[in-house]
């Protein structure tokens, strides 16, 4: 095997898929946390276009960075896994009379279906480290 475990394609796509995930998340629940808020704005990223994105953008590989200086901060990826993911203001939302425009039912149901997909890759994830695991026992 020429790659490590860790930097398969199926790997990688589903760490971003998952870094991506947990974006969507802290947006949905910064949502909800400003129902009241007069003027909010609901904020969303578009889950599909931008994960298609960064597939298409990186061709399965890692995100190349360079430091050309010892003082530049380190090429982790960081709290967002490296993803430009932009949160933009969903359009299309009814705004109630101090300008919010928060539904509590829509934010209840894109964090179920988000919580949902993160849960479906992260069992995939653990089906690949009991394979893993299995190969060193030697299915023991």
């Amino acid at each position: 095997m020429d790659k490590p475990f860790f930097e398969d394609a199926g790997m990688v796509r589903m760490e971003r898929f998952m870094d991506l995930a947990v974006r969507r998340q802290k947006l949905i629940a910064s949502n909800l946390a400003n129902v009241d808020t007069p003027g909010y704005k609901t904020v969303d990223i578009d889950f599909e276009q931008e994960l298609q994105s960064q597939m298409a953008g990186s061709a399965g590989q890692g995100i190349s960075m360079a430091v050309t200086d010892t003082r530049h901060l380190a090429t982790s990826t960081g709290d967002q896994g490296g993803l430009p993911a932009q949160a933009r203001a969903v359009e299309g939302l009814t705004l109630r009379n101090d300008l919010n425009n928060v539904n509590i039912d829509r934010e209840m149901s894109e964090l179920s279906t988000n919580a949902m997909k993160f849960s479906a890759v992260a069992q995939m994830i653990a089906g690949k480290f009991r394979t893993l695991k299995s190969a060193i026992t030697e299915g023991r």
